[in-house]
């Protein structure tokens, strides 16, 4: 067996030895592609986790051409892409509400907040350029991460300044235009420095012009500024600051408006603090402040009946429980007083012709976010290695969307313990969260798990994991409240105050959180080489069983308020994969299948609801490095019986023949488009042809 050194974090690997000057900090690779920084907090070789996960490295970004967040993500056969209009949508097809069972972290800190229901790649204040390594956990993770990581962690770890340099990317994408510039500013090192202080400084810009997708009708633009300075303070402190703004602009297409896009416009201030500092040769403490503040507002015309802003209206849509589509069953309805009330108005709105009013209306969604918190590392032993952290998390809102729904907070205290052997033959790792929310009492998910060597190059690992998501804000008392502005032609008296979907006030305080328990079970074979010409091959499969409980049913819409906590469902699975290069060829393969007991993550009003659901999934790369030129191949495919039926084949070259620049041209192609979305009935052009020009100066 090979004998690793504990390692828990970058600052203990560069100075749990000996006193590093800051030169050798900065100069050497943070990410090792070894080691993995997400599945718990007690950093590990990336073999010796005890969860499964996936990680797409800056290297796999190069040579795979990936140029978006659909890419990358489309390398996981585990995770479920499609278009959701100005973007995509990333899930588990766990639930109708996945972005909430999913966390999402930039360099370790939550990306979105609690009471958010999307999550809006694209309006991340990141470009792919920046990404050093993404890190996929499949597997619940609230015994780490809290209540979001429901289902699993992407983590996106960005790129530090020094890391990125003087550089100019511009990508011709089909439909879109991307532009990404950074300037590096820093002090030369030498070993002759004596300064007790150094830093590497970033400016960039990143703008994004996209025509959206044809069938939709979607444009948006991005522009995102950041300056970040990563600095040493001395051999043991460092300190990354990170500024930010972005402001994005969209017509966000939904089947909902029947092709009546409201704009949309937002505004993202954020700042970032991390600290580190190695106390001594075993210990090391983490803290992390971050304030993010958006303000967005959607602006909306549209055309309406009328006679869904009645007090007939919503008097009749209350006593039968009817939704906004249900208007066309009201002559089935028995007779009563409220009936003969609304079937008059019914009466004069088909007398004067079924009227249909013009609506103009603005709605501001505003949230502020504050996170700080604290990871505390200590090496007991060769051995032990013992992890505390604690966080807090503080949101306010502001919104036309959610009425009594101004602030919610989070407090969550993690505690790990992980033993490795001195050759690392056994590794056995404990953790236990202690979280709450606001409203709500505290939850103690926890996982337990162990990675063992069978031999050299085999290993075999398992875990048990249980998580919690609570309701968010937005499914316990949501409000789909778009107020009117004006109205022309009114003869029924509708203007200021009214409200499209009045009657849709959410009161769900009888919500109580969903839980999963995961057991998992998996094989890994790492080899230096599988006959000649092999290098550095790693085969992993692994089967697990998720069960879930006290699922959240549907979503808040203009046809439902009410929530319940009524589904339930297993998930049994197989996920497998081989990364690794043959002489000067990179590949990486993967598979995942899964099925479900039921239809329980949509609603039980499915005529199938009791059938059992496959998930198939199938993801490969390749590319094939000759010198300056690197030649790749892609292909994606993802069936779900009645649901989505996708194929995506990709194609491109790279040359780097130029002193300082790379250029490269790609080709992407959908073969059956129609059926890319479950929950919408759009498509991406079907070939989609981008090149690529990088600049490094």
């Amino acid at each position: 067996m090979k004998h690793i050194q504990s390692v828990y974090s970058l600052p203990a690997l560069l100075l749990s030895t000996s006193t590093v000057c800051a030169s050798t900090y900065f100069d050497s690779n943070p990410y090792d592609i070894k080691k993995v920084y997400t599945s718990s907090k007690i950093t590990v070789e990336s073999n010796e986790s005890i969860v499964p996960l996936t990680v797409i490295t800056d290297q796999d970004i190069e040579r795979f051409g990936i140029q978006s967040f659909e890419q990358l993500f489309l390398l996981i056969p585990q995770l479920n892409v499609a278009f959701d209009g100005t973007g995509i949508d990333v899930s588990n097809n766990i639930s109708t509400l996945e972005p909430l069972r999913m966390q999402v972290l930039i360099d370790g800190v939550v990306a979105y907040g609690t009471g958010v229901l999307e999550m809006h790649w694209e309006k991340l204040p990141i470009s792919v350029s920046q990404i050093q390594r993404v890190e996929v956990v499949h597997s619940p993770s609230s015994s780490v991460y809290g209540s979001n990581a429901f289902e699993n962690v992407i983590n996106i770890i960005t790129k530090k300044p020094q890391s990125i340099g003087d550089q100019f990317r511009y990508i011709e994408r089909g439909f879109e235009r991307r532009l990404f510039g950074h300037l590096l500013i820093n002090n030369l090192y030498n070993e002759d420095d004596a300064s007790n202080f150094h830093h590497n400084t970033g400016l960039s810009i990143d703008y994004v012009d996209s025509d959206g997708y044809d069938h939709l009708s979607s444009p948006w633009d991005k522009l995102s500024l950041k300056a970040r300075s990563v600095m040493m303070i001395g051999d043991h402190q460092t300190l990354d600051l990170t500024l930010a703004y972005t402001e994005m602009n969209t017509k966000h297409w939904d089947s909902s408006w029947e092709g009546q896009a409201p704009n949309n416009s937002s505004e993202d201030w954020a700042f970032r603090l991390n600290y580190e500092n190695q106390i001594s040769e075993r210990s090391l403490i983490k803290i992390i402040t971050s304030a993010d503040v958006q303000k967005e507002s959607m602006k909306m015309n549209a055309y309406f009946n009328p006679l869904l802003f009645l007090d007939e209206t919503r008097v009749v849509a209350e006593k039968y429980g009817l939704g906004i589509d249900d208007i066309g069953d009201i002559a089935s309805l028995p007779v009563t007083p409220e009936l003969i009330a609304f079937a008059q108005q019914y009466a004069l709105w088909l007398g004067l012709g079924s009227p249909v009013y013009n609506m103009d209306a603005a709605l501001k969604n505003n949230t502020e976010r504050y996170y700080t918190g604290f990871d505390y590392l200590y090496n007991i032993s060769d051995q032990l290695t013992f992890s505390i952290s604690s966080n807090a998390r503080y949101e306010n809102y502001d919104t036309d969307f959610a009425k009594e729904k101004d602030s919610v907070y989070q407090l969550n205290h993690a505690t790990e313990l992980a033993y490795h052997s001195l050759d690392h033959d056994l590794i056995i790792q404990a953790a236990v969260m202690a979280e709450r929310i606001k409203d709500y009492d505290y939850e103690a998910p926890y996982r337990l798990g162990f990675n063992a060597g069978l031999t050299s190059s085999v290993r075999v690992r398992g875990s048990y994991d249980t998580s919690y998501r609570w309701p968010s804000p937005y499914e316990r008392l949501g409000l789909l409240n778009i107020p009117i502005v004006s109205a022309e032609d009114n003869p029924f008296n509708i203007g200021g105050g009214s409200s499209f979907a009045f009657y849709q006030q959410a009161n769900n305080t009888h919500l109580k959180p969903e839980s999963v328990s995961s057991t998992k079970i998996g094989l890994i074979v790492d080899t230096p080489g599988w006959g000649r010409g092999y290098s550095d091959s790693v085969f992993e499969i692994t089967a697990y069983h998720n069960d879930y409980d006290d699922l959240i049913l549907g979503t808040i819409n203009l046809g439902n308020s009410y929530l319940s906590n009524d589904g339930s469902m297993y998930r049994i699975g197989l996920d497998t994969s081989l990364i690794g290069e043959y002489e000067n060829l990179f590949y990486r393969l993967g598979a995942s299948w899964a099925q479900d007991s039921n239809h329980a993550f949509t609603s039980d009003i499915q005529d199938n609801f009791e059938e059992n659901v496959e998930n198939y999934g199938v993801s490969s790369a390749l590319a094939y490095v000759i010198n300056d030129v690197t030649l790749r191949g892609k292909y994606f495919w993802r069936y779900i019986p009645d649901q989505a039926n996708r194929t995506m084949y990709g194609t491109g070259v790279s040359y780097k023949g130029i002193q300082d620049a790379e250029l490269s041209l790609d080709a992407q192609y959908i073969t059956n488009s129609k059926n890319w979305s479950a929950s919408f009935d759009n498509r991406p052009d079907e070939l989609i042809i981008s090149a690529e020009l990088v600049f490094d100066f």
